[in-house]
This record gives C-alpha cells, structure tokens and sequence, in this order.
C-alpha cells in the first residue's frame, strides 16, 4: 500500500504548505526549518510519483494533483481529529490553544475578562489574542490563522458564520468640560464638530439616522481616527462629538474622565457583535467549550 510509505507528518506538513502556500511560513507555524518541510514535500512527491507544487516568481502555486490531495487529506484529517477527540475527551483535560481577534474597546471591557476567568477553570487551553477589524480579520480566517473573531455588524462576507452574542449600547458624547449640546436639537448638532472612525463615518452616521431620520446630514468632521478609545480621548479633549460604546463610556466615568453622554428620548441605539468563524471549518473542543463559556458569561 502506498499509505504504508507515506509518513503522517509529510501528509501535515504538506496541508500547511498548500494552506499559507509558503515553505517559511509552514515552518514558522509548525516550529520546523524551512529546509525540513522542504524535505518532507519531496518525499511525499518522490513516494507519489508527482509534482505537488510550481515554483513561479518565487510564488508555490499547487498542482491539480495537489489540490485533488489537500481536498481529500483536509477532509480525512477532520474526521480522524473529530473521532479522537470524541474518544479522548471523556475523563481527560481539556487543552489546546485558540487564536481569536477581538475589537479594542468590546475586547478589554467585555471579552478578555471572561477568557482570564474561562483559563482559570480550563489552565490548559491558551490564547492568541489580536486586536483588529475588517479585511485583515477577514483575510485570517480565510487562511486558518484564526480559529473565530468577535465583529461588529458592519462585517461582511458570505463565507463566514455568524452568531450574535452581544448588543452594545451607542452613545454621543461630548466633553463635560464644555457647554452641553442638545442631543434632540438638530439645528444644534448641525453647528457642532464631529469625530468619526471611518471615511464613510458609518457608525456617526447610524447614531443621526436613528434618532434624526429623514434629516439632512452635514457634518463639520474634523477627525477620523480607528478606534473608539481615540475618538474618546479626542472627545476629552474637547475636540468634538463622537459615539462610542457605553461599555467605554463607563469605564471613562469611573476613571473620572471628563466625558459625557448626550442624553436622547427614546430606545438605545445598539450595535450587533457576532462571533464569526470560517463556514465549514471544523471548531475544535477548546474553542466549542470557550463558546458555550462565553454565551453563558454574556447572558
């Protein structure tokens, strides 16, 4: 049998190779020398008899025939890490590591709490934990650099499941150190300066269309910046408006930050958090166990 030839290492090996398409890369992720997974491509090559990848402008492009094997091998390799873990999961410690990305502000408030509360119950499972947005994210769940990601609803994309497990309150804000602006004047904020996160001033521009709809929009913003905890740093320093999350907001009150909310009539304005992970991956036991953790945390 030409499975009898076969090293299951090469077959590993091979998987991460064709998965961040980079001989460097898989040695990193797997802590091998570049020379070493090399060498194990060739002797999976030499035992099948065919040409796994081509070399062009420096880049591994993978054969038909490898995408043939990466697609089976992916598959069986699911199956047989399901079944052991199934068998080895009764009686035994959990452990294992998770690479999660979280935003900023939802991260430190809200998140990394519960994972320093969920490692003192399970020490053996660990985490790698970044903070980030958008295509990045979206780029590394793709490739299998994260295992899941905690996004707004302004994420997109088709690929990806999506679970809501989180409804952050959004609130205008303003320095307490100035005069107070009128949240339910319109002519009033029109006169204002504004901070947003993005070009498209997305989320400011939420915060108008919820409690001014139908009006028409021109806003004075004077900064952009990335994040809610430089808008709320700007805000302090009495900059201009903006809108961050009231889980910030509270955490700025007790600091004594001078901050404060403009207080409008009516429901709360939210913004959906999702945890996200790639459709059609397999979620390992960590991970399943640190979902079923959060979900009950956030209750």
């Amino acid at each position: 049998m030409i499975l009898d030839q076969i090293n299951i290492n090469a077959l590993r090996v091979f998987e991460t190779v064709f998965k961040l398409k980079s001989m460097t890369a898989a040695a990193a992720e797997l802590h091998l020398t570049q020379p070493g997974v090399s060498q194990h491509i060739k002797n999976l090559e030499s035992v099948l008899g065919i040409k796994l990848f081509d070399r062009i402008n420096r880049q591994l492009i993978p054969t038909e025939k490898a995408i043939q094997l990466y697609n089976v091998s992916t598959e069986k390799f699911r199956e047989l890490e399901k079944c052991l873990g199934d068998i080895n999961s009764n009686g035994l410690e959990l452990q294992g590591r998770i690479k999660v990305a979280i935003p900023m502000e939802f991260g430190l408030n809200v998140i990394l709490p519960i994972i320093s509360n969920f490692t003192k119950s399970y020490p053996q499972i660990k985490f790698e934990i970044s903070f980030g947005l958008g295509p990045d994210v979206n780029n590394k769940l793709v490739t299998g650099e994260l295992d899941m990601a905690f996004v707004d609803e302004f994420f997109s994309g088709r690929t990806f499941f999506k679970e809501l497990i989180f409804k952050e309150k959004l609130k205008l804000c303003q320095s307490s150190e100035l005069p107070e602006v009128k949240a339910s004047n319109f002519k009033d904020l029109q006169k204002q300066n504004f901070l947003a996160y993005d070009k498209n001033e997305s989320v400011l521009r939420k915060w108008f269309q919820f409690y001014h709809p139908n009006k028409p929009m021109k806003l004075n913003v004077v900064c952009q910046v990335p994040d809610a905890f430089a808008i709320s740093k700007l805000i302090c320093s009495g900059l201009g408006l903006g809108v961050i999350p009231m889980h910030l907001l509270n955490t700025l009150k007790k600091e004594n930050r001078p901050i404060k909310e403009l207080k409008v009539s009516g429901e709360d304005l939210t913004n959906s958090i999702f945890l996200t992970y790639l459709e059609g991956r397999e979620v390992s036991l960590p991970s399943k166990k640190f979902m079923e953790y959060l979900k009950n945390s956030l209750i």
